[in-house]
């Protein structure tokens, strides 16, 4: 029997958040790099939750979601503890492709 499946991509996310028990180090890179990508006057993290409500509001039939390229913009404890979070609460399946980003640091 064959089945079409539905996917949403998002693509270079470059989320920036530093977590509470992060050094002040992380705290001003994150802030540093959440400067660096914000477009239109949109901060990438409210970018993120933007396209994550239009996602649960107008996808609901998603089979999965397609997280490529740069989902967080540094290596920081807080930008993965968000993504796990937020990876493990999405209705669907999420892929995840990595991107440059996660591998290096910010500074």
């Amino acid at each position: 029997m064959k089945r079409e499946y539905q996917f949403l991509q998002i693509p270079d996310a470059h989320i920036a958040c530093a977590a509470p028990d992060e050094s002040e180090r992380d705290h001003a890179i994150a802030e540093k790099q959440t400067g660096r990508w914000t477009t239109i006057g949109v901060k990438p993290l409210d970018a993120w939750e933007r396209k994550e409500a239009y996602v649960r509001e107008h996808e609901k039939n998603l089979d999965g979601l397609l997280i490529t390229g740069d989902c967080v913009d540094y290596f920081g404890l807080g930008n993965y503890r968000f993504m796990k979070e937020r990876f493990e609460a999405f209705p669907a399946e999420v892929l995840y492709i990595p991107g440059k980003h996660v591998w290096t640091t910010a500074g």
